[in-house]
């Protein structure tokens, strides 16, 4: 499955078939977005087990052997690549923007009366928030725990453990975080 993104264009596409595979990316190319559907020769070029990147060691072979390889392009609806944690921010702000919320609770979430939400916030399932906690232009992931007093600005938290923080959160195409004020 191929997705126009200018910044992955790496797959050239003509009536529907991949035609090359390149290293940069250039206008009129597609980005694959790592979704196959396999006949079963593919599996002819993989190694029986361990690590095996399927574009070199299948994909361009089978093309520069003649073999058709079906390209299916997508459009008219959403994707985002989320190799990064800031496409993965920039993604799940681009899901508040969808919705028009500003903070999103899963179920099962217990919050603190005490607990500060505020800017953005993304809470997953089973989240429990402590007693004077402030969470503030973040993302929970399911079944965390934030303690008591913790405070989170610019992170991912995906257990008690552990959170990742940002340096600087990314402008996205619905603005910056803080423009959601």
């Amino acid at each position: 499955v191929l997705h126009h993104c200018p910044r992955f264009g790496l797959v050239a596409v003509k009536n529907n078939r991949v035609e090359a595979l390149y290293k940069d990316p250039a206008p009129g190319r597609f980005a694959f977005t790592g979704i196959h559907l396999l006949s079963p020769e593919v599996f002819d070029y993989l190694p029986p087990e361990g690590y095996a990147d399927i574009i070199s060691l299948c994909y361009k072979p089978m093309i520069e052997s003649g073999i058709t390889l079906n390209a299916h392009t997508v459009t008219g609806h959403y994707w985002h690549d989320i190799g990064t944690i800031e496409d993965y921010i920039n993604a799940n702000l681009d899901f508040l923007g969808f919705y028009g919320k500003k903070i999103v609770q899963g179920e099962d979430t217990s919050i603190d009366p005490t607990a500060t939400v505020k800017n953005w916030a993304i809470i997953g399932n089973n989240v429990t928030i402590e007693k004077g906690a402030v969470i503030d232009s973040s993302i929970i992931w399911d079944n965390a725990v934030i303690k008591k007093g913790s405070h989170l600005k610019d992170s991912i938290a995906i257990s008690e453990d552990m959170i990742i923080q940002t340096a600087s959160m990314p402008e996205g195409p619905y603005g910056s975080p803080s423009d959601r004020d």
